[in-house]
C-alpha cells in the first residue's frame, strides 16, 4: 500500500513536472506570437537626425528613384525620392527628407561629399509644415498617415513598400502644394516644370488617381479617385489655418479671489492645465506678466514655476499692488509635448543658392496657451491696527472711569 502511495505520488509530481513545462511553452509561444503580430504591422518611420548630412537620391540600378503620379490622360507628375547617407528606399537608418523649394536647383548627386553635405539653417517655426510633418507616417509612427492603409487602394509588388512610397509622395506633394498655395507669385515656390505653368502642373497633380515607382516594382491604384483631392487636400487646408500641432488649454475653478497670508497677498481660484492629446503631455512651465510681485504657488502653498502634467496651481498677487480698480495677470503657459515632431530647414554648405530641404529633428515640442486673471480690491472698511488698539484702550479707560465712579463714596456735608 505504502509503495502504491509512492507511486501515486510520483505520477503526480510528473505531471506537475509536465503542466509546468507545458504552461511555460505556451507563455513563450503567446509572447512570441504577439511580438510577430507587431512586427508584421510594418513601421516605416526614420529615427530624427542630430547633426549635419550627406544629400542623397534614392537609387535602383544605379538609377535615380521617382514616385510617379499619373492621370487617366496620360499625365505624369515625379516625386523625387531624398535621403540622409544612403540610396536605398527603406533604408531604416536613413531619414527621408522634403524640398521645400519646388522651384529651385537641387545638388548634383554624383558631387563629392564636400558638395552633398547639407548643414542647419533654422528651425522650422512654420506652423503649416510642422502640422505636415507630424501627419506623415514616412517621419511620425504614431499617426495612421496622410494615406492611411486601406482596402480602396490596390497596391503592387512589396506592400509595405507600396505605402511608403505612397506617404512619401503625399508628403512632399502637401509640401510643396502648402507653400505654392501660400507663395503663389514667389518663383522658389513654383510647380512650373516640363514647359507647362505652375497651375497646369498642380491640375496634374489634383487628377492623379495612380503611382507608380517602376524601378522598385510597386505601385497604387486610387481605382480612380485623385489621390489629391481624396487625402492630401485636407491636410493641406488644415494646415493652412493651423495654430499648433497640438492643444493646450488653461481653466480656472471659478473667478473666487480670496487673502491669504496673513491678508498679504490676494490668490486666485485653482488652475488646471490639460493636453490633448493628454497622454502626450508631459510637462508645463508657467509665466506671468501684469502685475508687480505676482507669483505662482503649487499643491504645497510653495511657489514654483514648472509642473508636471496633473498638478494644479495659484497665482498670488501682493495685497498692495491690488487697488479698487482691476488689476490684470496674463498666465502664460508653455507645455512640453511627446509624440510632436519638430524639424529644422537645411541648406546646402557649398552653395546657398540650392534648394533647402526640412526634416524631423527632435520628437518633444511646445504649445502655449493663456488665461487673465482680474483682481479688485474691496474698499478698507476696516480700522489699522494702530486704530484698534487706540479703540480697545479708550474702552478699557472709559471703564476704568466708570468702576471708579461707581464705587466712590459719597461724601457727607455736616451742619
Amino acid at each position: 500500500m505504502q509503495e502504491e502511495q509512492q507511486s501515486s505520488k510520483q505520477k503526480l509530481s510528473k505531471m506537475s513536472r509536465i503542466s509546468i513545462g507545458l504552461s511555460f511553452f505556451v507563455a513563450v509561444f503567446a509572447v512570441v506570437s504577439l511580438i510577430a503580430a507587431g512586427f508584421n504591422n510594418l513601421s516605416y518611420a526614420a529615427p530624427a537626425i542630430t547633426g549635419d548630412f550627406t544629400f542623397r537620391q534614392a537609387e535602383s540600378s544605379n538609377q535615380a528613384v521617382f514616385i510617379i503620379g499619373e492621370t487617366n490622360g496620360g499625365s505624369t507628375f515625379q516625386v523625387p525620392v531624398y535621403l540622409t547617407n544612403s540610396t536605398t528606399f527603406g533604408d531604416a537608418n536613413a531619414t527621408p527628407f522634403f524640398c521645400i523649394e519646388a522651384g529651385v536647383d537641387i545638388p548634383n548627386t554624383s558631387g563629392t561629399e564636400a558638395e552633398l553635405k547639407y548643414v542647419q539653417d533654422h528651425s522650422l517655426e512654420d506652423i503649416g509644415l510642422l502640422y505636415i510633418l507630424n501627419k506623415s507616417r514616412v517621419l511620425n509612427e504614431n499617426v495612421a498617415g496622410i494615406v492611411p492603409r486601406s482596402d480602396s487602394i490596390s497596391t503592387t509588388g512589396d506592400t509595405d513598400k507600396a505605402y511608403q512610397a505612397i506617404e512619401t509622395y503625399a508628403t512632399q506633394v502637401a509640401i510643396w502644394s502648402y507653400l505654392y498655395q501660400k507663395n503663389p507669385s514667389d518663383a522658389k515656390h513654383a510647380l512650373a516644370r516640363g514647359g507647362k505653368t505652375s497651375e497646369e502642373v498642380f491640375n496634374i497633380i489634383k487628377e492623379a488617381n495612380a503611382l507608380d515607382v517602376p524601378l522598385l516594382g510597386i505601385g497604387a491604384d486610387f481605382n480612380g479617385r485623385s489621390i489629391y483631392n481624396t487625402y492630401i487636400a485636407s491636410v493641406v487646408s488644415a494646415a493652412q489655418s493651423y495654430t499648433g500641432v497640438k492643444k493646450l488649454t488653461v481653466t480656472k475653478a471659478d473667478n473666487t479671489i480670496s487673502k491669504v497670508g496673513d491678508d498679504d497677498w490676494y490668490q486666485s481660484s485653482e488652475i488646471t492645465v490639460a493636453g490633448d492629446p493628454s497622454d502626450d503631455l508631459l510637462s508645463y512651465k508657467v509665466t506671468l506678466s501684469g502685475v508687480e510681485g505676482a507669483i505662482v504657488v503649487g499643491e504645497d502653498q510653495n511657489e514654483k514655476d514648472t509642473f508636471a502634467k496633473g498638478e494644479k496651481f495659484w497665482v498670488r498677487v501682493p495685497a498692495n499692488k491690488v487697488s479698487q480698480e482691476t488689476s490684470r495677470v496674463t498666465v502664460t503657459v508653455t507645455g512640453t509635448f511627446n509624440n510632436y515632431l519638430t524639424g529644422t530647414v537645411y541648406k546646402n554648405d557649398a552653395n546657398n543658392d540650392l534648394q533647402k530641404v526640412i526634416t524631423v529633428t527632435g520628437k518633444t515640442g511646445t504649445e502655449s496657451s493663456q488665461l487673465t486673471l482680474d483682481f479688485i480690491g474691496a474698499p478698507d472698511t476696516g480700522m489699522s491696527k494702530a486704530q484698534t488698539i487706540y479703540f480697545i484702550g479708550l474702552i478699557v479707560l472709559l471703564c476704568g472711569v466708570g468702576i471708579i465712579y461707581a464705587n466712590a463714596k459719597p461724601v457727607q456735608i455736616e451742619e
